[in-house]
């Protein structure tokens, strides 16, 4: 019989879930967005005889999400709970079953589950989107072959992500083929906080994404990395529910910044540097700050390979060489990591 795990290793595979999105294009995810919102008990009944033990699932996350949190209803909390446990074996959890029906060239078998779709994607319009524009998946293979530069493709399935290099580090290890994702994305949700395992650095990305390849980097030491950027098709792909509405609150302080930012006299802050443009005599007054570039000893104190080439930075006339104990790279794009450094790459 199928059961729950705490093995926290085995959410690494939602992370790694690389391998499985189909290579054609398929139609649009279209129709669940009409569902009325029901609660987790109700959306789940149609998929009772395709996902097993889908009610013992349900029960088990319900016990973690007896109080709203945040504007998350224990409904849509409880879909997102469910969506993230890990059930024994893997392929009987529920995230799997979906995933591969996202990824189905039939969308007739997506009909049961419009209801779930509709709890879920309402609950993820909820959560905050990440505040890492960066994000990181991975896989023990090479398949950097698969994703030449400029390509784009559509991942059909909803695909989680960490918010950490080093998680991704820890899963891959430090040698064997290995492929690294460094994806830039603007609409992924940081789930941590509402994940059934809450300990994770899980980021989940919508499904219908499309994405395109800005560059491939050979590291060493079977370690590939691949820089991908989210981008929007000319058509939607699926519905995304919008963010609930700002606040009475929100919308006051909203108005009274586009207010004092118009330059209207009658507001009291409309003088004031704090709320409108600068003057004059304040920007002359500003310190003017320079930024000096860390020397090379001062760039790799203390710095991985994975650290390193984390982020892209095209250069059309500049380049740049980083030293470590193995490897050495001189390329017309500079790779490094955005929270840690800020190298300014000299004109040749």
């Amino acid at each position: 019989m199928a059961t729950a795990t705490g093995d926290n290793s085995k959410i690494m595979l939602r992370m790694s879930d690389l391998t499985s999105e189909p290579k054609r294009m398929l139609p649009p995810i279209k129709g669940y967005e009409k569902e009325q919102l029901v609660s987790i008990d109700e959306a789940i009944q149609p998929i009772i005889s395709i996902v097993p033990d889908i009610e013992e699932m349900v029960w088990t996350v319900k016990q973690n999400c007896q109080q709203p949190r945040d504007k998350i209803s224990t409904d849509e909390l409880a879909s997102i709970m469910l969506y993230t446990l890990e059930w024994s074996p893997a392929e009987s959890s529920f995230y799997f079953i979906l995933n591969r029906t996202l990824r189905s060239q039939n969308r007739n078998e997506l009909l049961p589950w419009f209801r779930y779709l509709r709890l879920f994607m309402v609950a993820l319009s909820k959560v905050s989107t990440t505040s890492h524009r960066m994000v990181y998946r991975g896989i023990k293979l090479d398949i950097s072959g698969e994703f030449p530069d400029g390509k784009t493709f559509i991942w059909w399935a909803f695909s989680s992500a960490s918010s950490s290099i080093k998680v991704l580090e820890q899963f891959l290890g430090t040698t064997g083929h290995r492929t690294i994702f460094n994806i830039e994305c603007d609409s992924a949700k940081d789930i941590s906080k509402y994940s059934f395992y809450e300990s994770e650095n899980e980021i989940l990305m919508f499904p219908a994404r499309q994405f395109q390849v800005i560059s491939t980097f050979n590291s060493g030491n079977q370690l590939k990395i691949v820089h991908l950027k989210e981008i929007q098709p000319p058509f939607p792909l699926i519905h995304i529910p919008p963010a609930p509405s700002t606040t009475a609150a929100d919308e006051k302080i909203k108005d009274a910044g586009a207010h004092a930012s118009s330059g209207h006299s009658s507001s009291k802050y409309s003088d004031s540097p704090q709320f409108g443009h600068p003057s004059a005599s304040t920007a002359a007054s500003a310190p003017k700050h320079k930024v000096v570039p860390p020397q090379p000893a001062q760039l790799l104190e203390s710095c991985s390979i994975i650290d390193f080439f984390v982020y892209l930075v095209p250069r059309q006339k500049s380049s740049i060489t980083l030293f470590n104990e193995n490897w050495i790279v001189n390329r017309d794009h500079a790779y490094f990591h955005s929270n840690i450094y800020s190298i300014k790459v000299p004109d040749m």
